[in-house]
């Protein structure tokens, strides 16, 4: 709808429409329904058309004046009203012409983004797998020496951690994208979990490679209380990218982490470092998808260009915000929100008092190996074997049920969850129906959190991911064996 509005000044008369946006006046006018507006232009004998355009609180204001040397407008009011008519529709369609252009240059430019993020994945996936394989294959020398082998081992397994990571964000990202990521809330002491993540990074390897960079962490709470109610897990992994981060681009000085309670319901968490700072005009620009893969010192300092991506998703799944303060040259602070909900507990042990033991002496028990891949069976067979203990095979789920029913002298089971014929949940919740108290430990390649909790309904003891941190699995080896025999 519009109006239209005669007004005499003299020998200048104007017709207006209201309402229409200024940008849009630059496009051309044309034929439209039929009549040309140039036709009617020529019959008004129009002198000039203004668009005036005005915006107030992000609502576009405006209108279209028409001045003609035609003294008699008033009775060619049907004219200007299709004429008007015609400048509206012009103006709007100019709209539509607009708006396609910018969904189609933001759609370019997001596939430009894809395809220097897909360029990117594949060089980080292909760097650590270059370092595995290479060195494995300088393992076969024969004349290589004792030192040189332990070295190359050292570089196999670090790039072997390094791709498994990678993995897993690409996991989570593509979970969060499709809002698939399940929260697990539990009760834990903040306090122990960001010692945890101070000790892991305040390694001895680090110190030697920047001997003029203090890692240093606050925290606002007592260690009796300190215990708050979230998805530790997930806490976990936003700390440690952040923190991460710090590591990679801070050289000297210092990178301090911790909380503080922001608000009687809010806990605020910051991550803060004198490394190289980010530019003002990229801050908003680092938690978008797909954004980072074309940041320079992305490509010069590793990585995915996933994490504070992840970072972002995990805090706002966990009903927070995230944001980040930086200057280039000055360092980066990263905040996050989270909500507070306090919890009971006692203080749990010090990492050294749960440092798991590693001569383990298993002489007599019998163990079953429930996995389809040979290739994992051996590398569980060879460390199993070395604590004295025996072992058998399951290559699918059938098989380990028939084999539990057939030995009752199986101690423990090791649950590989996906297998032909019959899957570990179904065959753990089989052979808990006639051997309810043998221990069955879940081992999965799925690392997501919501499948724990699928392996614990079936009827599984404890879960462990893969790859397999073997003296994890000791420790719960362990654990439940001692559960067994009490």
């Amino acid at each position: 709808r519009f109006n239209v509005e005669n007004v005499s000044k003299g020998v200048e008369n104007a017709g207006t429409i209201n309402a229409v946006k200024e940008e849009n006046f630059s496009q051309g006018l044309g034929e439209i329904s039929g009549t040309h507006f140039f036709e009617i232009r020529e019959l008004l004998n129009v002198h000039k058309v203004y668009n005036i355009g005005l915006a107030r609180h992000n609502k576009l204001l405006g209108n279209v004046t028409v001045l003609t040397l035609n003294k008699s407008i008033i009775r060619f009011k049907h004219i200007i009203e299709t004429f008007i008519h015609q400048v509206s529709v012009v103006l709007h369609r100019s709209l539509l012409e607009f708006e396609l252009i910018k969904a189609k240059e933001k759609a370019e430019e997001s596939d430009k983004l894809k395809t220097a993020f897909l360029a990117n994945m594949s060089h980080e996936i292909r760097t650590p797998m270059n370092g595995i394989l290479g060195f494995a294959e300088m393992l076969n020398d024969d004349s290589l020496s004792p030192a040189n082998r332990k070295k190359y081992l050292g570089i196999i397994n670090s790039n072997g951690k390094m791709l498994i990571n990678l993995i897993d964000d690409i996991i989570d990202f593509a979970k969060i994208e499709a809002d698939q990521l399940s929260i697990m809330v539990d009760d834990f002491s903040l306090n122990n979990l960001l010692a945890q993540l101070h000790s892991s990074f305040s390694t001895e390897s680090l110190r030697r490679e920047k001997s003029g960079l203090k890692i240093l962490f606050r925290k606002a709470f007592t260690n009796d209380n300190c215990f708050i109610r979230t998805d530790p897990n997930r806490l976990r992994q936003v700390l440690t990218n952040l923190i991460g981060n710090s590591v990679k681009f801070t050289q000297t000085g210092f990178i301090e982490f911790g909380y503080r309670l922001e608000k009687p319901d809010q806990l605020l968490f910051y991550v803060k470092d004198t490394g190289i700072g980010i530019s003002k005009d990229k801050l908003d620009l680092i938690f978008e998808r797909f954004m980072q893969a074309d940041v320079s010192s992305t490509r010069k300092y590793g990585g995915s260009g996933l994490g504070l991506a992840i970072s972002k998703g995990l805090v706002e799944l966990l009903g927070g915000k995230m944001w980040a303060e930086s200057a280039v040259n000055e360092g980066s602070t990263f905040y996050f929100t989270l909500p507070y909900v306090s919890a009971t507990g006692k203080e749990e042990d010090s990492e050294e008092k749960k440092k798991p033991r590693t001569n383990y002496n298993w002489d007599g028990k019998l163990f079953l190996i429930a996995e389809d891949d040979k290739f994992s069976y051996k590398f569980l067979e060879g460390f199993l074997k070395q604590t004295g203990a025996d072992v058998m095979r399951a290559a699918d789920g059938h098989e380990a049920v028939n084999l539990c029913r057939n030995h009752e002298t199986i101690d423990l089971v090791l649950m590989d969850i996906q297998m032909p014929e019959m899957n570990g949940l179904e065959a753990t919740t089989a052979i808990k129906q006639f051997r309810k108290n043998v221990p069955v430990i879940a081992q999965t390649a799925n690392a997501i959190t919501e499948e724990r909790q699928k392996c614990l309904d079936a009827g599984c003891d404890d879960f462990i991911s893969k790859p397999i941190n073997i003296n994890e699995l000791y420790a719960k080896i362990d654990k439940w064996l001692s559960v067994k025999h009490t």
